[in-house]
């Protein structure tokens, strides 16, 4: 008989292999291309641009991500997902989308898997190496550091996140602009709010877990699409294909070694908050 900690640890795994398989639909959300149609959210379906066309990709109906494995009955499973629409991940938002042939990604089936480019996507990208902040010229910190803010200044141009997360059931999702920068701090809050689930433990029946993305297995896995698929919009909005997201070694650190005005901005001494002055963030 499994336990509920153990049927917690599946789902947060099944969570991240679904999420993971479908990843040219999911990594980007939204696509502006369907949220602004009407009759694409009406009917729930985003297959634009009829998936590439033939030998690129085909439309078909996703699989519903989300495990039941809390043997909710109707009216449970039907206030866990007005409180939470992440229990029926993808569907309640689209239930048919593009699903990639060979080595085509993206929404739509236009754009090439990590590691291949070229038009028929069959071409090996060369290996880039993300460097320690610490060791990049003067020159390479400037150039990252402007993309950065680009980003959070310009809006994006393909994609769209959703504002009411916690809606009647039925309601109809409301969708949004933001900058590209926002687009993944979203990402980022979306994925690892605590989960509201079904549990004997609580009196009123329901409980939070932990967050997905951060206090479960799904850590390494999930953050490591979602650093790659960063990266890309990065490289797009620099118009480099070369470009790479550092990395920060804080190993040993004592203190923040990169809160200073090299890299993000002092620390405020009284409140600890970034010095906005000091920082082009």
């Amino acid at each position: 008989m499994p336990t509920a900690g153990s049927e917690k640890m599946f789902s947060r795994v099944l969570f991240v292999l679904c999420t993971l398989y479908w990843l040219n639909f999911t990594w980007a959300q939204f696509p502006k291309v369907c949220t602004e149609n009407n009759e694409s959210v009406r009917i729930k379906e985003c297959c634009p641009n009829n998936c590439g066309g033939p030998g690129r990709g085909e439309c078909v109906r996703l699989p519903n991500g989300t495990h039941d494995e809390y043997r909710a009955n109707d009216a449970e499973k039907q206030r866990l997902q007005t409180l939470d629409d992440r229990h029926n991940w993808p569907h309640v938002f689209f239930e048919r989308g593009c699903r990639c042939h060979g080595n085509f990604d993206s929404y739509d089936c236009t754009e090439c898997k990590f590691g291949y480019m070229g038009n028929d996507c069959q071409t090996k990208r060369p290996k880039l190496v993300r460097k320690n902040i610490k060791m990049l010229t003067p020159k390479e910190r400037e150039d990252y550091f402007n993309v950065l803010n680009k980003a959070k200044k310009m809006n994006e141009s393909e994609f769209s996140i959703v504002i009411n997360t916690v809606r009647p059931q039925n309601e109809i999702p409301i969708f949004t602009n933001v900058s590209a920068y926002n687009r993944f701090a979203w990402m980022h809050y979306y994925a690892a709010r605590d989960a509201l689930v079904n549990c004997t433990d609580s009196a009123s029946g329901f409980c939070n877990i932990n967050d997905f993305a951060h206090e479960g297995s799904g850590f390494p896995t999930w953050h490591r699409a979602y650093l790659l698929i960063w990266e890309r919009a990065l490289q797009k909005i620099a118009k480099n294909d070369s470009l790479t997201i550092p990395y920060w070694d804080w190993r040993d650190q004592q203190n923040c070694d990169v809160c200073n005005d090299v890299y993000f901005g002092e620390n405020e001494p009284i409140t600890g908050h970034l010095d906005k002055r000091l920082s082009i963030f």
